[in-house]
């Protein structure tokens, strides 16, 4: 059952394998913080190496047909080919942040786009890392609960029967 899930799982699209993932109940909210920063910083890097928003486009189509940002790419490009602009294309995106399609759609100039998208995957990050702190901190207390009772249980399996045995004895 779990390899038919597994298979079934890989050979979605990207893009349809993140939109699952995000929705998983307790550690969906740390994808989405991981996929907006990957979005974000990368955009920033090529925003930042002097890229137009076109050639971003164009530079995201020459990436691996299987990866999230070949997807990206694709779905503006053909946004843009029907006059749509960049951030109604992105906002279907469960992972891409409101922040992100107002400062693409804002009309600052490069340098200003480059400065606040790389300030936008700083803060990804940084929610990311307090994300994943916070799940942290709910897993440790549970399997160390779940730990502590596999131990208890053991012991009473182990020493029961003995104690058990030894009620005749008095």
């Amino acid at each position: 059952m779990g390899m038919v899930c597994y298979q079934n799982f890989k050979a979605k699209k990207c893009i349809d394998r993140i939109n699952l993932l995000v929705k998983i109940p307790v550690i969906g909210q740390l994808f989405k913080a991981y996929y907006q920063y990957f979005v974000t910083s990368n955009f920033a890097l090529m925003i930042n190496g002097g890229l137009d928003l076109k050639q971003v486009v164009s530079a995201l189509l020459k990436f691996d047909h299987q990866s999230l940002l070949y997807d990206v790419g694709k779905t503006m490009h053909a946004s843009f080919n029907e006059g749509m602009n960049f951030g109604a294309s992105l906002a279907h995106y469960s992972f891409v942040s409101e922040e992100m399609i107002v400062f693409l759609l804002n009309g600052s100039t490069q340098s200003e786009l480059a400065q606040n998208l790389k300030a936008l995957s700083r803060l990804s990050f940084k929610e990311m890392i307090r994300k994943s702190n916070l799940l942290i901190k709910l897993i440790q207390p549970v399997s160390f609960a779940v730990i502590g009772i596999l131990i208890v249980g053991a012991y009473l399996q182990m020493l029961l029967p003995m104690y058990d045995s030894m009620k005749g004895l008095y």
